[in-house]
This record gives C-alpha cells, sequence and structure tokens, in this order.
C-alpha cells in the first residue's frame, strides 16, 4: 500500500493592507483633510444659524412690482417678504381697488420661509394705475 506524501499546510498569506514602504498614503491624509474640513463648515454654520436666527412671528409685507394689460383684465405682480423670524403658510394676499368700482382680489402663497420672497399675480377689471390699489397681508397659518 502507497501512503500519500504528507503536505506542508499552507497558511494565507496577508492582505496587503499597508503601502510598502509601511506609511499612510498621503492621497488618504488628503482625502481625511478635506472631510474634517466640511465637517467643520456644516458644524459652524448650524451653530451660527442657532445663535443668530431671529425669534418672533412671521412678518408679511406686500408690494406691487408691475401692471400689465391683459386680455382678461389688469395683472399686478406682487411680491410677499417675510422678514420676521418664522415661516409662514396659506398666506393670503388681498388687493382692492378703492376708486371708482371697488374690486377685491386675493391670491394664496403656499409656503413663505422667514427671510425669503414670493411671487403673486392679482388681476382686476380697472387699471389699478389710476384706480387707488391697496395691498396686504390678510392672514397665514403656522406650518
Amino acid at each position: 500500500m502507497v501512503r500519500p506524501a504528507k503536505r506542508k499546510p499552507t497558511t494565507p498569506k496577508p492582505a496587503a493592507t499597508a503601502p510598502a514602504r509601511g506609511g499612510t498614503p498621503w492621497l488618504e491624509w488628503a482625502a481625511a483633510a478635506v472631510g474634517l474640513v466640511l465637517i467643520l463648515g456644516v458644524v459652524a454654520v448650524i451653530g451660527r444659524e442657532a445663535l443668530t436666527a431671529k425669534k418672533g412671528p412671521p412678518v408679511i409685507s406686500v408690494r406691487a412690482e408691475k401692471v400689465t394689460e391683459t386680455a382678461s383684465g389688469y395683472v399686478v405682480d406682487v411680491t410677499a417678504a417675510n422678514t420676521g423670524g418664522e415661516t409662514a403658510a396659506q398666506v393670503v394676499i388681498e388687493g382692492e381697488l378703492v376708486a371708482g368700482t371697488p374690486e377685491w382680489r386675493e391670491a394664496t402663497i403656499d409656503y413663505l420661509p422667514a427671510g425669503s420672497e414670493r411671487r403673486a399675480g392679482l388681476v382686476f377689471g380697472a387699471d389699478p394705475r389710476t384706480h387707488g390699489l391697496k395691498l396686504r397681508a390678510r392672514s397665514f397659518v403656522e406650518p
């Protein structure tokens, strides 16, 4: 009977995890530095916002930008600005012509964040430039 020859057990070779010179590659250090700068920047911005953010309710102002005559009437482009510290939702903008036959129109702005502006349009039958246009923000809800 022939016995098979004994073989030496082979040990797996360790995977190369470090460069041949024994240090961390410079590209890895650069990537780590970029990541650290980004994280510190995000933390700084969030911290600044938390410390300096305005407090208080929305403060909404409305102004007319321009009036355009169309086939369906006169379109008044209005801009609503929120200079307060909180966001407003469902902002109702009202326009009124006070001279001649009174006309009321309204538009709803879905979402008006603090420190932002949104545009809307009001359509009147008479020319707002000659009939005394009054604009105001009539209501809003907290989102």
